[in-house]
């Protein structure tokens, strides 16, 4: 799966997601806009911060990522 990029012309959360070079439906990033804003996180407010989530589900599913690797995601998510 490739993602690809907003179109220049206008700022949009909308990227374009092509698989195996057919484009699908466009996905919409909106639901993420302003995410770090909005914590706690999960329904008990557990996690305080972005990068407590990422480390739950390193965790739980066992993904065994990087300082790094945790650390992308997070920064991606706050940067919506």
């Amino acid at each position: 799966m490739r993602i690809c990029s907003p179109t220049k012309e206008k700022p949009s959360h909308k990227v374009s997601i092509r698989t195996f070079g057919h484009a699908s439906e466009a996905a919409s990033l909106t639901v993420f806009a302003g995410l770090a804003a909005r914590a706690p996180y999960f329904h008990n407010g557990a996690a305080a911060d972005l990068a407590q989530v990422v480390s739950f589900y390193n965790q739980r599913f066992q993904m065994h990522l990087t300082p790094e690797q945790k650390s992308d995601p997070v920064a991606f998510l706050a940067a919506l």
